[in-house]
């Protein structure tokens, strides 16, 4: 049986601006650090603390490995880390295009979903500006 997702929830990451760390082994790497943002969904509502980043490579072929950490807070209170990582591309036959792997460290109890699940992120186009990212995270079924 092939699986399938089920959305789970979105986010909305504030950014502050990227800090240019140059040409380096992986890329041109970048540093975004994360400043706060939202939770919304059918399983999850809550906040992004303030703190953590998203680091960039871009390569040679224009496409980019991202990797996210950061704390998100359910509306309980109960914190949750996420580490997000895939890639990214934007070239003219598919258009903007970036899958991720959301892996989640939370205690036992009403969250705990999130840890023993495969969850998968979609992120939206960038907005123009860079100031937020937003995301869609599916689990696999």
């Amino acid at each position: 049986m092939a699986p399938t997702l089920n959305y789970v929830f979105s986010l909305h990451v504030n950014l502050a601006p990227p800090v240019d760390l140059g040409p380096l082994s992986a890329g041109h790497r970048r540093y975004i650090p994360i400043t706060g943002g939202s939770i919304k969904g059918t399983r999850l509502e809550g906040i992004i603390l303030p703190g953590g980043g998203d680091w960039n490579d871009a390569q040679v072929d224009g496409s980019y490995h991202m990797r996210a950490e950061y704390v998100l807070q359910a509306n309980d209170g109960t914190s949750i880390f996420i580490h997000n990582e895939g890639d990214a591309r934007n070239d003219a036959s598919s258009g903007w295009y970036a899958r991720t792997v959301a892996k989640f460290d939370v205690k036992e109890g009403p969250h705990a979903w999130l840890k023993k699940s495969l969850i998968i992120g979609e992120q939206l186009p960038p907005p123009p500006s860079l100031a937020f990212v937003e995301f869609n995270f599916y689990e696999v079924l």
